[in-house]
């Protein structure tokens, strides 16, 4: 007689679908009908597959319902870990509306984060084109931006916060240097 082969261990994202399922009480069809998927994508889902994108919100947002922060915060970080690494997607104005823009960037540890908060407080300051240093900081750290001149963001922002006219008086940048005769960027 022929044994069975012994089941695979479910990954972490297939057994918490199958928590979220179980949480909420629902069959997989149930389950199915309320996400608006085809049971048979559930059920690999709950074998191995991964879900992505608004599959893995949806996911979030019924954990959230039922109270399970534990899958809200897997479902989140698998959504992330899905969602592309850094972008822009702007959606153009129309005449009565203005231009709305979404940034996605993937931060990895306290420093970062705490960059990004920074920026994010600076974009809802109301006084911002008041205040000339601040804007003079910001502009110097979208011309090291668009240059290249900074090796990383905490460089960036070193330089913008301390840099004159000139980047090269300042030893540490990771700039780049261009020739005077050709205007090609040296090394």
């Amino acid at each position: 007689m022929m044994s069975r082969p012994a089941s695979r261990k479910k990954s972490e994202t297939s057994q918490a679908i199958a928590d979220l399922r179980a949480l909420l009480g629902d069959s997989q069809q149930a389950f199915s009908n309320r996400l608006g998927l085809a049971l048979n994508t559930i059920q690999r889902y709950e074998m191995g597959r991964e879900p992505t994108g608004q599959v893995l919100l949806d996911m979030g947002h019924l954990a959230a319902k039922v109270g399970d922060r534990r899958l809200v915060r897997l479902f989140g970080k698998k959504y992330l870990e899905s969602a592309p690494k850094s972008g822009l997607l702007m959606i153009p104005g129309a005449s009565d509306e203005p231009a709305v823009g979404y940034v996605t960037q993937k931060l990895c540890g306290d420093r970062q984060i705490w960059i990004a908060q920074i920026f994010l407080r600076l974009n809802n300051y109301s006084k911002l084109e008041e205040n000339k240093e601040l804007m003079e900081a910001i502009r110097k750290l979208d011309s090291l931006a668009r240059e290249g001149l900074a090796k990383d963001i905490s460089d960036a922002l070193r330089l913008a916060l301390t840099m004159g006219k000139n980047p090269e008086d300042y030893p540490g940048c990771a700039h780049k240097r261009t020739s005077k005769k050709s205007g090609k960027a040296k090394p």
